[in-house]
This record gives structure tokens, sequence and C-alpha cells, in this order.
């Protein structure tokens, strides 16, 4: 029986940050990253939309902090 696919948002206003976690979690192949932000205000929008079972986020982002 295989895992349900894990939907995944990344925050960070660190391009090169948002990648390294990205390539980290490619490696699990029931986990998607279906989205992604640079600012709070563009996370939460992309959380809301896409309902993900996960958001991980930067806690000092521009905008709206990660908190």
């Amino acid at each position: 029986m295989s895992s349900p696919i894990r939907r995944i948002v990344l925050a960070d206003d660190h391009e090169a940050i948002r990648l390294g976690v990205r390539s980290a979690l490619s490696v699990h192949p029931d986990w998607r990253v279906v989205g992604e932000a640079s600012n709070g205000r563009d996370a939460l929008e992309l959380i809301r939309t896409l309902q993900p079972d996960i958001a991980v986020l930067d806690y000092s982002l521009p905008m709206m902090n990660g908190l």
C-alpha cells in the first residue's frame, strides 16, 4: 500500500534556499512541491488557494513573517 501524496508549499525570500529545499524534498516519491513564494503575502495566498498538506516557511519573510 503506497503513502498518500503530500502536497507542499515552500516560502523563502532566497531562491537558492527554495531550490535546495525543493531538491531535498524531491527524493521522496510521495512528496510534491505544489507552490513557492518569496514573501509572506504570496505564501498566504498560495496556502489559501492550494490548501497544501505541509507549508515550509522561512520565519523572516518580507511583507508578512512566517509565523
